[in-house]
């Protein structure tokens, strides 16, 4: 059942205001809850106290203990006291080192004088517990004592135990009578709150009440509507924009009409798959990209029936049935470069009179998407690191030349004092001279590192023309040769000269494809096979394999693999791999990798080509 918005509105503000009724009221539960056992544990501990003073009074030897207790009156005086007047004790009892009573309040409860009272948790636990045990526990019909132990000082032996059991029935009666009045201000507040939602949703919805009826006869099709809202309305200005677009949209369907060929070749240069079926099932009409999307689609004539292995012939069926938009739904397709991840929706299309014509399904390929949304996220990241380096450099470089400046004019002094120049020598310098020289070379190398960050942050200007795939890989191989010959790495070749050109930078690939190859003769130590390979992904990448037979990668590096400066190897950088990640998603690309630690690794880089072939078109 579809709610209006007057009725949206009141359920809104009820829900509302009952959801911060309850919880508030818990709220106040579970502070009044931990109140009350924090009081009735004082009370009653302090009651214990009095119990406690009297016995050590009372008790002269620990072998006639137990009978002068049950013959002084005062003791028995006070445990009955504090059955019968404290508001939440359900008992008061003495009981000796095996939990044996010696006296019992009330005395009325079957005289369990001389019988085991087995013992209750401490109401110190309940405490500590948590909010949910503490409510579980009141509405439970369980005691918690408050024990007080007297020892014998010749045996550090527990002699008696006064125990005083607090009863979570009565604390929760007490609670529920100081709660009601609570409970009956909420339900107030409540009923208040939907008096004033209904009143106050005549009064704030009717300018949407009037535009959702201008809307409904704009969408049936009716020209000239307009909308007669008050001028100080705040939806004044909307209703005016309304007016406006409708004036301008009976405009469009004026020189629209009788132009349909005209709206067909617009929706079929759309980059988003369309396609309309009658009610058989049979295609009406398919744009460009929808007939490439379909597998079998490409020739198929107009009016002819679809196959039971079209993708979106159970949705089309639903909405048939149903008469209502579906989706965006996720759908995996199987076109012709592949499975390619789609949102679809689905509308019922009528004629004037309500009559159902056909479906219209709109297919939209998210995988650009998630291409588009990849790489802005690395343009915004990349655009934080080269503020942020930028204030590296500032900060960083001066202090680094003042050192090296000052480093300098050091030694200078340290071989003058050493080659015994005027004044007496204060420094021996030829064993200072060795520490001078690790501290320049460790500057040095902060500032490479520094000169690292800028290399990685600093934009670039791609010089983007076509790429050969196969002649770029042969110049890596010739390049790497004498290397690879050193370490016993046999480069091979496997790439076509017939791969579509890459749309890119030569250079930026040459070095990028330099860094893999070094770092796979750098993996294979005992020597091994480098294997280039190239080949079309659809018609719009292609895809570059750099594989190695060496040690492989660690699953635990996989995640950071390309993260700026790291590396598994001792005295490596940690920015060629992720040069090469910064190289590829320049170029619009994407990289992956696959290792299987002790049998290599292979990173497959997937570039845009750069001749797309152009889509088909069927007459």
């Amino acid at each position: 059942m579809r709610l209006g918005l007057k009725t949206k509105q009141v359920l809104g503000v009820t829900f509302v205001v009952g959801v911060a009724v309850c919880i508030l009221s818990l709220i106040n539960l579970v502070t009044l809850a931990r109140v009350s056992l924090e009081e009735a544990k004082a009370r009653n501990e302090m009651l214990a106290s009095f119990i406690l003073q009297r016995v050590i009074a009372v008790v002269s030897s620990p072998q006639q203990a137990l009978a002068q207790l049950r013959a002084d009156p005062v003791v028995r005086d006070l445990l009955d006291a504090t059955s019968a007047y404290e508001r939440n004790v359900s008992y008061a009892a003495i009981v000796d080192a095996k939990n044996v009573v010696v006296i019992y309040s009330p005395e009325g409860e079957g005289n369990l004088e001389s019988q085991v009272l087995e013992p209750q948790s401490s109401i110190d636990e309940l405490l500590q517990s948590g909010v949910f045990s503490r409510l579980r526990a009141l509405l439970s019909d369980r005691p918690f004592e408050v024990q007080q132990t007297i020892i014998l000082r010749s045996t550090r032996e527990t002699f008696v135990v006064i125990r005083i059991g607090i009863s979570m029935l009565l604390i929760w009666q007490y609670l529920m009578e100081q709660l009601m009045p609570v409970l009956w201000t909420s339900l107030t507040a409540l009923i208040v709150a939907v008096i004033v939602s209904l009143v106050l949703s005549n009064w704030i919805l009717r300018p949407i009440h009037i535009l959702k009826g201008g809307l409904a006869r704009l969408g049936k099709g009716e020209e000239g509507v307009k909308l007669d809202l008050p001028p100080g309305d705040e939806f004044a200005d909307l209703g005016s924009s309304f007016n406006t677009l409708s004036a301008e949209l009976s405009a469009v369907r004026a020189k629209l009409a009788g132009h349909a060929t005209g709206v067909e070749s617009a929706v079929d240069q759309l980059e988003d798959a369309v396609a309309v079926l009658n009610t058989n099932g049979e295609l009406v009409f398919a744009n460009t990209a929808f007939r490439g999307t379909v597998p079998g689609l490409a020739d198929t004539a107009e009016g002819a029936a679809l196959g039971d292995d079209f993708p979106y012939r159970r949705l089309v069926a639903r909405v048939l049935e149903t008469g209502e938009s579906l989706g965006p739904l996720a759908i995996d397709v199987s076109a012709p470069d592949g499975t390619v991840e789609q949102s679809v929706t689905a509308h019922p299309l009528s004629e004037a009179t309500g009559r159902p014509m056909g479906v219209m399904v709109v297919a939209r390929n998210l995988s650009y998407l998630h291409h588009v949304e990849s790489t802005l996220s690395y343009s915004r990241k990349l655009a934080a690191l080269n503020r942020l380096l930028a204030g590296v450099a500032h900060e960083v470089k001066n202090p680094l030349n003042a050192m090296t400046i000052h480093l300098e004019l050091l030694k200078q002094k340290l071989r003058a004092s050493g080659d015994g120049g005027a004044g007496p020598p204060t420094i021996d310098a030829p064993p200072v001279m060795p520490h001078a020289s690790i501290i320049g070379a460790e500057i040095r190398r902060l500032d490479e590192v520094v000169q690292g960050f800028l290399k990685f942050s600093r934009p670039e200007e791609l010089l983007l023309q076509p790429v050969e795939v196969y002649g770029l890989l042969q110049e890596v191989r010739e390049v790497m040769a004498p290397q690879a010959q050193a370490a016993g790495v046999t480069i091979v070749n496997e790439c076509q000269p017939s791969v579509p050109k890459v749309s890119g930078d030569r250079s930026m690939l040459r070095q990028a494809f330099l860094n893999l190859a070094l770092n796979a003769c750098q993996a294979m130590p005992h020597g091994g096979v480098l294997r280039f390979a190239a080949g079309a992904d659809g018609s719009r990448f292609v895809v570059v394999e750099v594989a190695d037979t060496g040690v492989g990668i660690d699953p635990e590096h996989m995640e950071k693999l390309f993260d700026l400066y790291f590396s598994t190897k001792d005295k490596g950088s940690g920015l060629g791999l992720s040069m090469v990640y910064r190289t590829v998603h320049l170029h619009d690309g994407s990289i992956e990798v696959e290792s299987v630690p002790g049998s290599g690794a292979t990173f497959r880089l997937r570039l845009p080509r750069a001749e797309v072939p152009a889509p088909r078109r069927v007459a």
